[in-house]
């Protein structure tokens, strides 16, 4: 496919007489383009043209000055004229008997015809000898375009071509093994410019390269051994290289151009904008401007993401997320580029459509379970639809279900409390275990203790017992009662001691002996009286 910004050709003067001057921008004689023609003409002085029936639209647009469009008014059965001034645009339609008329000089106006103007197009009423105006638009419009066959004919047994290009660039490419494109290369439309007759490489050169500063080496290539590459040359009139346009001389000089359809890319040659064929990955030539790339297809694997919003069985708004992977089946190409225009609005329509008849079946839990069975549902119905129009599809993913956000919010809340419940009865039943464990280790604790105790007790009793026997022995005339009273003393003093230790003051008397004897002795009595009662 061309590049979408490009040269065409140059504007060229088609008149020069009388005061009038017509520049041709967009044309038949300018770029060879018969859709439309698009001109600049400048009036020098008050001046008319003969009257004319043109079998085109022309649009006027007046930017300085005045044109005076006289014609005849068939409802009102009476001669008329529209005066059209700067700034203003009138449309004079096909099969009108018009005359021009200039009535002021210095005028200047924009004349767009569709389809392009040719003499047989725009019948002059000039008399019996037509003027030097009409000889001079023959004139430019008389070249004929060879047809494609004789292109043919003349150059298919010519194998040898040749190619022009700086040394220090062809010789850096060299270097590092990679492929050599011309710096004009995407400006041309990805093609490369060349020439069968080694006679105008000097001529051609010159004209473009003049600037280009450096040595220069010719390449020689073979036809033959191109298109075993996968690279076909083709034929075609001299265009521009870059934005410098063809010299003025080289109108029926034809090229041969290498064009480059990238790897895992086809491209579509029309001849006269009918399909010629199809080439593949390389260069390829064509003859131009009867033959163009007018497109290329990517053979490559292709993602399209659709997202298609519907609701489930249980009335929830989803947004179903989809990934189409696609390419083009090679051998189907032609299909893919006349077929169809827009494969992508296509699929989303597709996915669409299966999309909001399978969810709505099903709740939104089953939804997300049944990924798989929607993705496998979108497959086989673009599979069978698309590979009518050349597109094979290589894999459909569900890559997202999206409920509303607060359909989110709510299902998470519920699995967060189903989840709070059991966290709950877990820890109650650790803290069940807990609490058993800590009764049967106190009980444990408290058994324990009491045995402690017991023992303390009873080694206390016992010691005292062998004291107090001991002590009876020993001392003559001394009574339990007396040994008791030491001990209990010795015992008083013994806490004093452990007291002390915290810095407590206590009262103290040598009598408080003898009342903590009776304290003790009393509390023993009350003691034995309520176990006797």
């Amino acid at each position: 496919m061309a590049s979408p910004i490009r040269m065409i050709g140059e504007s060229i003067k088609v008149v020069d007489h009388d005061g009038i001057t017509i520049q041709e921008c967009v044309g038949n004689a300018a770029t060879s383009v018969d859709e439309l023609s698009l001109a600049l003409v400048k009036v020098a002085r008050p001046t008319s043209e003969p009257w004319l029936t043109i079998q085109y639209d022309e649009y006027i647009h007046v930017t300085e000055g005045c044109v005076e469009l006289h014609y005849f008014d068939a409802e009102k059965k009476e001669s008329s004229h529209l005066s059209v001034y700067a700034g203003q645009t009138a449309l004079i339609e096909k099969g009108t008997r018009f005359q021009p008329r200039f009535p002021v000089g210095s005028t200047k106006y924009i004349p767009v015809c569709l389809p392009a103007f040719k003499p047989e197009r725009c019948a002059r009423e000039e008399g019996t000898e037509a003027s030097e105006v009409s000889m001079k638009l023959r004139e430019l419009h008389s070249k004929e375009i060879p047809s494609p066959q004789e292109v043919n004919n003349k150059y298919d047994d010519i194998n040898t071509i040749y190619h022009m290009c700086q040394k220090t660039a062809w010789e850096e490419r060299k270097s590092q093994a990679k492929a050599y494109f011309p710096p004009t290369f995407l400006a041309d439309g990805k093609m490369t410019h060349a020439t069968a007759e080694p006679e105008r490489l000097i001529s051609t050169a010159n004209h473009f390269y003049t600037s280009s500063k450096g040595d220069w080496i010719c390449l020689e290539l073979n036809r033959r051994n191109l298109e075993q590459m996968g690279i076909v040359t083709l034929f075609e009139m001299a265009m521009p290289v870059g934005e410098k346009g063809v010299d003025a001389n080289w109108e029926d000089w034809v090229f041969p151009h290498i064009y480059c359809i990238r790897e895992k890319e086809v491209g579509v040659v029309e001849d006269l904008g009918q399909f010629k064929r199809l080439v593949g990955e390389g260069p390829s030539c064509i003859f131009w401007p009867l033959q163009s790339v007018v497109g290329r297809l990517s053979l490559r694997v292709k993602q399209l993401d659709v997202i298609c919003e519907t609701k489930t069985k249980d009335n929830v708004f989803i947004q179903v997320g989809v990934a189409v992977q696609y390419r083009v089946v090679t051998e189907s190409a032609y299909d893919a580029w006349y077929r169809l225009t827009n494969p992508t609005s296509q699929i989303q329509a597709y996915v669409f459509d299966v999309i909001r008849s399978t969810v709505p079946r099903l709740e939104l839990d089953a939804a997300f379970e049944s990924k798989d069975d929607i993705a496998r549902a979108v497959f086989e119905q673009l599979q069978n639809v698309m590979k009518d129009y050349g597109y094979s599809i290589v894999n459909t993913l569900v890559t997202d279900l999206a409920p509303d956000s607060k359909v989110k919010a709510s299902m998470n809340e519920i699995n967060a409390a189903r989840r709070l419940k059991e966290a709950a009865s877990h820890q109650a039943e650790a803290e069940k275990v807990r609490q058993v464990k800590a009764a049967e280790a106190e009980a444990e604790a408290r058994y324990l203790s009491g045995l402690g105790v017991a023992r303390q007790r009873k080694a206390i009793v016992e010691g005292l017992k062998s004291s107090v026997s001991e002590f009876s022995d020993e001392v003559a005339g001394a009574s339990p009662k007396d040994v008791m009273d030491i001990l209990l003393l010795s015992q008083y003093f013994d806490t004093l001691s452990v007291v002390g230790a915290n810095s407590l003051i206590l009262e103290h008397d040598p009598a408080t002996v003898a009342n903590l004897q009776g304290q003790v002795g009393a509390s023993f009595m009350t003691k034995k009286t309520d176990l006797l009662s």
